[in-house]
């Protein structure tokens, strides 16, 4: 490295194995189609929309997995993928509604979930007005009980979260101040901006991208009706979604998730709240923080380099670029006959499972 860089190990972990030789004979665009990788099961076979067909690699370095063959099977649909394993054909399956776990175990098939990677939150387009205004966007924060919303909406599937990634991550601040829930407050900073009743806002989601996301945008937008500002939902494919706001187009609030696998703030505040990415470039802007993260990313000191990061979740708690919401479960089924528990980083990881 041309200077200190103490993400560096963190980073890494989510940079895969490239093998040269083959990369060379089939080319980067067939990479995909044809993988040479290092892990514990070797590819077999990939039908597009259909499935991946993996084996045992009984040569690993970990040494071989207990399960010989692996069938990995797409199905969008929650209905679907439910189905499979109540019917037998499928022995996991992720992604499993909270609202259904209960139901499942009755029927036998055992559910296992922990807190996942991603932090839930609405970013709220601090360079469209009147959210340019930084009254308006600590208006919004304070008309939404948020701790009411995880509540009703998740229940016991999730966490509140102090800020923008999830409390595994280092530096993540657990006693940090939350905006209060003040509907009358909210209204007086919007009279001070100077934001009529009825100013209309529109509020961006997918559907089924992440638990109960349509849920969620339309009890938060009621929740700005009633300190005077009019939202209108848009529920919008995820593909399109997605493509719109890389593009810098999104509208004045949208929910997504951050993931950080790597369990280092620089992924996340790098990549979403400086200009040199196009979530902190297009919707936020703060210079400021940008620097800071710079310099945390070149401090080696532990605790030094934890005092910058909460400077910076100091900085984006007062400029409230998004209203962070929860640290979500991931929630998986699971065949009573199979031995699995997953991982921290929601990452499958199939070496260990087996058939008792």
């Amino acid at each position: 490295m041309k200077r200190p860089f103490a993400p560096l190990l963190a980073e890494l972990t989510q940079l895969m194995m490239v093998p040269p030789i083959h990369t060379a004979q089939v080319g980067f665009a067939e990479l995909g189609e044809q993988p040479v990788g290092t892990g514990a099961f070797r590819f077999v076979e990939r039908v597009r929309d259909d499935r991946i067909v993996l084996e045992a690699n009984g040569q690993h370095w970990r040494g071989a997995p207990h399960t010989q063959r692996l069938e990995l099977r797409p199905f969008p649909e929650t209905a679907t993928r439910l189905a499979s394993v109540r019917a037998g054909q499928a022995e996991l399956a992720t992604n499993v509604p909270f609202e259904l776990a209960a139901t499942l175990e009755r029927e036998g098939i055992r559910t296992v979930g922990r807190p996942g990677v991603q932090a839930l939150y609405v970013r709220l387009h601090a360079r469209k007005p009147p959210l340019d205004d930084v009254r308006v966007r600590r208006a919004i924060a304070h008309a939404v009980d948020v701790d009411q919303l995880v509540a009703t909406i998740y229940g016991d599937r999730a966490r509140r979260i102090t800020g923008p990634y999830p409390p595994e991550v280092f530096a993540y601040d657990p006693d940090a101040p939350l905006p209060a829930y003040d509907p009358e407050l909210s209204r007086a900073l919007l009279r001070e901006a100077g934001v009529p009743v009825g100013t209309p806002l529109v509020f961006e989601t997918p559907q089924g991208r992440y638990p109960r996301d349509d849920d969620l945008a339309v009890a938060l937008a009621n929740y700005l009706e009633t300190v005077g500002l009019r939202v209108q939902v848009r529920v919008v494919e995820w593909g399109a979604y997605l493509k719109k706001l890389q593009a810098g187009d999104g509208e004045h609030l949208f929910l997504l998730a951050g993931t950080n696998r790597t369990f280092d703030p620089h992924f996340t505040v790098t990549r979403l709240y400086t200009n040199a990415g196009v979530f902190g470039r297009e919707y936020y802007g703060n210079a400021e923080v940008g620097v800071l993260a710079e310099e945390a990313a070149a401090t080696l000191d532990v605790a030094a380099r934890s005092a910058l990061y909460q400077r910076i979740l100091a900085i984006l708690r007062a400029d409230v670029p998004a209203l962070w919401i929860a640290q979500l479960e991931d929630v998986f089924a699971v065949q009573p006959q199979v031995t699995w528990e997953p991982r921290a980083d929601s990452l499958l990881w199939m070496q260990g499972a087996r058939r008792k």
